[in-house]
């Protein structure tokens, strides 16, 4: 019997390539990736996987390639809308040509990250086995929901004529911290943007008074996170039409810290390689947030407004996955804090080069 075929869109981030890796160490998939860059396909070729060269902009070719797979992870949050389109058309020409589907879009935690400004926490926490109070407290031009309703709204109409093949979910991965494991990038951006905007100031940074809460989660759990997911997807695609309701899947560790104590240790690792003179942070004024990223811009990521990335509120709940069996084993508090010595090392590699 044939391997499920899986086409993961996003190997050349740090997300994806740490789920390419996982994804060949299970050996349960073919599985294919993408580049539109040659250079960057000879080094996926290197990890075992079909490799295709395939441009976001190609709509066309886009449907083609998700037409010819059982299942597609969509690991580049940062898609267009016309990218999006044309991978729900490609399931689209699967569903009319009698063939099973699975979908799994990655979206983010920061589409329910408030505007705290750093100066409060919330008691507001979002479940994901509460898809109604979700729906009800979320904000309509929050980051990345723009692209998210395009996905939600499609779901809806093939649970109302499909006979159980397709099955689509939503990721909303939290602050994501650790090594990645693939072979591009191999850290994020949240911390690292922190250390950045620290050095670039003299002086460790935060947004307010850093009171504000966020879930988090390593990345190599997360991967873990995706293939319990497609397994289950796969196995379990002919059982039933998916409720739109169904959908939706948080992804955090169930641990949070608030983002002042993120920025004390930035500080005190900053200070003991010499980057400032005071490991204290000092709030900075929005616009200056924004000047070093530390804003997701809403035009790129989508939405009515930028989202404050170090001075919201992200509380989720991973019920879902919990259920699923999915249990992290590597994200503590102390597991998170641990790994900013590496985010401010690599930061100073990268500002030398």
């Amino acid at each position: 019997m044939s391997k499920p075929s899986v086409l993961l869109l996003g190997s050349t981030g740090f997300l994806g390539g740490t789920l390419l890796v996982h994804l060949q160490k299970a050996g349960l998939y073919e599985v294919s990736v993408t580049s539109r860059n040659d250079s960057q396909l000879q080094t996926l070729m290197q990890y075992g996987a079909k490799v295709l060269k395939l441009s976001f902009d190609d709509a066309d070719k886009i449907q083609d390639t998700v037409f010819a797979h059982d299942a597609v992870v969509n690991a580049a949050p940062d898609n267009s809308p016309g990218a999006l389109q044309a991978i729900l058309k490609g399931i689209q020409k699967r569903i009319d040509a009698g063939k099973s589907s699975v979908y799994i879009h990655t979206s983010g935690a920061g589409v329910v990250c408030d505007l705290a400004g750093g100066n409060q926490s919330t008691d507001l926490i979002f479940r994901d086995d509460d898809p109604e109070h979700f729906e009800r407290n979320i904000t309509p031009g929050s980051i990345h929901r723009p692209m998210d309703v395009i996905v939600r709204d499609q779901a809806k109409k093939w649970s109302a004529i499909d006979d159980g093949k397709t099955q689509v979910r939503i990721m909303f991965p939290p602050l994501i911290f650790g090594k990645g494991e693939g072979p591009f990038k191999d850290y994020s951006f949240q911390i690292p943007g922190m250390v950045r905007a620290g050095m670039a100031e003299g002086k460790p940074i935060i947004h307010g008074q850093g009171k504000n809460v966020t879930g988090f989660i390593n990345v190599s759990d997360l991967a873990d996170a995706y293939l319990i997911l497609l397994s289950s997807l796969l196995k379990n695609g002919t059982s039933g039409a998916t409720h739109p309701d169904d959908i939706y899947l948080f992804a955090d560790s169930g641990h949070e810290v608030a983002f002042g104590e993120i920025a004390r240790k930035v500080g005190q690792d900053l200070k003991a390689r010499g980057k400032v003179e005071s490991a204290t942070p000092v709030p900075l004024p929005e616009d200056t947030l924004q000047k070093h990223f530390l804003f997701l811009r809403k035009d790129l990521f989508g939405g009515d407004r930028d989202c404050q990335l170090i001075g919201g509120n992200v509380r989720t709940r991973a019920i879902k996955m919990q259920k699923l069996g999915w249990k992290p084993k590597q994200s503590t508090v102390q597991e998170l804090l641990s790994s900013i010595q590496r985010d401010v090392d690599v930061v100073i590699q990268e500002s030398t080069r």
